[in-house]
């Protein structure tokens, strides 16, 4: 089965409700450019690929080929992502509903991390453990590799995190 025919549509439904609380995506980063990088930041986050998923080739530039000549297997990384660790990082939206993406200094908009930037975004607050245990119980159940363990539709919309006050 090829790789994109196995990535089902709730994951991209639950990707959305992830960035609706975070302000990005689960499965991105500033390395995602291709199939390949996405297959690399889902399996570091949720864990090995199954291996029907194994016999995908990728050419050179990180696309999708049947040619064994120009692509190689996919081989995951050892450095691992916590889907939890994720979860609990969420900012808190602040008052007004604007989320920060970047620092105006100036009259100059920044953008980009460092040392000092990480421990500024340490001290911001933290979406409540009930919400983080909520949206972590959600994602948990929806982003897995067997169609017959993930949630369905009907079961996402109907789970708490999306009926909380």
């Amino acid at each position: 089965m090829p790789l994109v025919a196995c990535i089902p549509p709730t994951w991209a439904t639950s990707s959305t409700a992830a960035i609706g609380s975070s302000g990005y995506s689960p499965f991105s980063s500033l390395d995602v450019w291709t199939p390949r990088d996405t297959a690399t930041i889902i399996a570091s986050t949720l864990g090995d690929l199954p291996a029907e998923w194994g016999d995908v080739l990728f050419d050179y530039e990180g696309q999708p080929t049947r040619d064994p000549e120009k692509g190689a297997p996919f081989r995951e990384l050892e450095e691992k992502r916590s889907l939890r660790g994720l979860v609990d990082a969420i900012y808190d939206q602040p008052e007004g509903g604007v989320v920060m993406t970047g620092w105006k200094i100036d009259d100059v908009f920044l953008l980009g991390y460092n040392e000092e930037t990480d421990d500024f975004l340490a001290l911001m607050p933290k979406i409540t453990a009930t919400e983080a245990d909520l949206l972590y119980g959600l994602l948990s159940r929806i982003f897995v590799y067997d169609i017959m363990k993930r949630l369905t539709a009907g079961e996402i919309l109907a789970d708490p995190w999306f009926h909380m006050d």
